[in-house]
């Protein structure tokens, strides 16, 4: 029988130490790689400006020619019975010289554009950190909870076996035992719900974090009680804040596009060459006769009706462009006022840890004392169980509010940018 004991602790010992090996540890500090690394947003994001970056360099190349040429053969009837064939081609090409800084402007439209695009990786790589920082305070929380009530279920056990030998003594009845039972109940109910909400969470975070199982990854760290403020006098740069800048050079770009859309009115001027051997139609009297004619000129092009359309896209590109610096100018309020709202949120909470950490120590004692009067007959069961729910409820505040200051930490690091 002891043998057989062995083999199974042996065993799961062996089980535990493979499922060991293969998590993957996550700590505090891993989150911004992983996130940057590995998360699908902030993928996509760099995926975008790297499509963007693909679109630049525009002006070099309104440069380079453009080309066309035509080739065929045409038959010529000269009486019923008879028909000449002729070949004929021609090559057009033409170069611009002007084009009303339209191609410049594009230039500018799509480098902003690129620019925009770069702010929008790191305004989404900022805020998906923060997701995962705030996911990593609660799973550290759910497993202090954990912890938390697998210590009042072995300190329940205790109370049971108290009332069991003060039942037997003859110094308590039956319903001492039942009190503590039920309270073992529900502290069962609860650790399985806590259980479950610690699977849920690590489930979320692997989305953020971009791991594949939630199941093998294993949250390192520890909600101990932070040091003093060392973020009280921060202040937000509106610089640093990208999505601010990202909306800014999306009304920029805007900008620049009612401007391109504006010159509509501006010609185009192209040099131009035609080389090639007409076709009958295109020829003389001189029927049969072989020719080749080569042109090379200026050719200025102006489309009215383009003109009249592109005079109203500019009119609204400058209408989307108010509304993009008045959603910027929106978002930097309100940034200003999450800031002072979190400066002030965060004394407070670091205020409270310490009278948790005063309640905690209190509410500890008083169990310590209750108990010992519980097994000396001082105290009954409902006295016992009122000491020992007193300590599980200030405990699990403290957990919570250690919880919620490490969030608005990470809240206030984000505004900053960090």
């Amino acid at each position: 029988m002891i043998r057989t004991i062995r083999k199974s602790i042996i065993l799961t010992g062996v089980l535990v130490l493979s499922n060991l090996a293969r998590a993957e540890i996550v700590t505090y500090d891993d989150l911004p790689r992983l996130v940057r690394s590995k998360n699908r947003l902030v993928q996509a994001s760099a995926a975008n400006a790297s499509a963007m970056e693909a679109r630049n360099s525009y002006l070099a190349q309104s440069f380079l020619p453009k080309i066309s040429a035509t080739t065929g053969t045409q038959l010529l009837e000269t009486n019923s019975l008879t028909s000449q064939p002729l070949q004929a081609y021609r090559i057009e090409s033409y170069i611009n010289v002007y084009n009303g800084g339209r191609d410049e402007l594009e230039e500018k439209i799509r480098d902003t554009v690129h620019q925009a695009a770069t702010f929008e990786i790191n305004r989404d790589l900022t805020q998906q950190l923060l997701v995962a920082r705030r996911l990593y305070w609660r799973i550290l929380s759910i497993q202090e909870l954990i912890e938390l009530q697998e210590q009042a279920l072995a300190r329940n056990i205790e109370h049971i076996k108290a009332a069991k030998r003060r039942i037997a003594a003859g110094v308590a009845t039956r319903s001492d035992l039942l009190q503590f039972e039920l309270q073992g109940t529900a502290l069962t109910q609860d650790l399985k719900r806590a259980r479950l909400d610690l699977d849920l969470a690590k489930n979320q975070l692997t989305i953020t974090i971009g791991v594949s199982n939630h199941s093998e990854i294993q949250i390192k760290g520890s909600l101990t009680h932070p040091p003093h403020l060392e973020l009280r006098n921060s202040q937000v740069n509106p610089a640093n804040l990208p999505e601010i800048a990202a909306l800014k050079k999306r009304k920029n770009a805007l900008e620049l596009e009612a401007e391109k859309f504006n010159t509509a009115w501006a010609p185009q001027l192209d040099v131009y060459s035609d080389f090639g051997q007409p076709t009958y139609i295109d020829r003389d009297g001189r029927v049969g006769s072989e020719r080749v004619e080569w042109f090379v000129g200026l050719r200025v092009k102006l489309d009215l009706s383009d003109s009249v359309t592109d005079k109203k896209d500019a009119t609204a590109k400058l209408l989307l462009a108010q509304a993009a610096d008045l959603r910027a100018d929106n978002q930097l309020q309100q940034v200003q006022a999450l800031q002072h709202e979190l400066q002030h949120e965060l004394p407070l909470q670091h205020e409270l840890l310490h009278d948790a950490d005063t309640t905690s120590m209190q509410a500890e004692q008083l169990m310590k004392l209750t108990m010992d009067e519980y097994n000396r007959g001082v105290k009954n069961g409902t006295e016992l169980l009122a000491a020992a729910q007193q300590l599980l409820s200030v405990q699990k505040r403290g957990i919570e509010q250690r919880r919620d200051y490490y969030i608005t930490r990470s809240e206030l690091l984000s505004l900053l940018g960090n």
